[in-house]
């Protein structure tokens, strides 16, 4: 409208930061079915692939996914991610020098507003401010080694840099049924 001009900026001649480059917390989890089923095949493909175990890996290709376990229905499953290694779309992600396995996961962000603890799946919409893009990119090697520990990813995952969201977020009323 007349006399906003000062508020628009051409987007090609501007940097565009993460929508919430400093979450007060982030994590990361798992809900789309097949991927749950899908992550653990990925795993033994690369330490396949890393001793040159050939005939492993055919056989590991030749498995079937198998059953989602109880736990992803009952509750959320997740991991705590670095909230201080966030960047913006467009940026460069450095690879760490230790991984010679990066790979990246186009994921859905989810931002939050209010506070709670332990909300119920049928109020869980009432908290969520918006929608963004996410990618989540990892240091697959590193990863294997880590998730043998069973606490979950750390350098394999928690690089500068190697959360990546936006460029913008889009509201509940903008995206419907985030599932479609």
């Amino acid at each position: 409208s007349a006399g906003e001009d000062d508020l628009s900026f051409d987007v090609a001649t501007t940097e565009i930061l993460a929508p919430v480059p400093e979450p007060r917390q982030m994590r990361d989890g798992m809900s789309f079915p097949m991927h749950i089923l899908q992550a653990p095949k990925g795993q033994l493909r690369l330490a396949a692939r890393a001793k040159g175990d050939m005939d492993e890996l055919a056989r590991i290709d030749a498995a079937p996914v198998g059953a989602l376990a109880d736990v992803f229905r009952k509750q959320p499953i997740l991991y705590i991610t670095n909230r201080f290694s966030v960047r913006g779309t467009g940026t460069t992600v450095k690879w760490p020098r230790y991984s010679q396995v990066m790979d990246y996961e186009l994921e859905l962000g989810i931002i939050t507003k209010g506070r709670g603890t332990n909300i119920s799946a049928s109020k869980a919409k009432d908290h969520i401010f918006g929608y963004t893009i996410f990618n989540d990119f990892s240091a697959r090697d590193a990863q294997r080694v880590e998730m043998e520990g069973r606490l979950g990813p750390l350098k394999g995952k928690s690089f500068d840099g190697g959360n990546v969201i936006g460029p913008w977020i889009v509201t509940p009323d903008e995206i419907g049924d985030p599932y479609r």
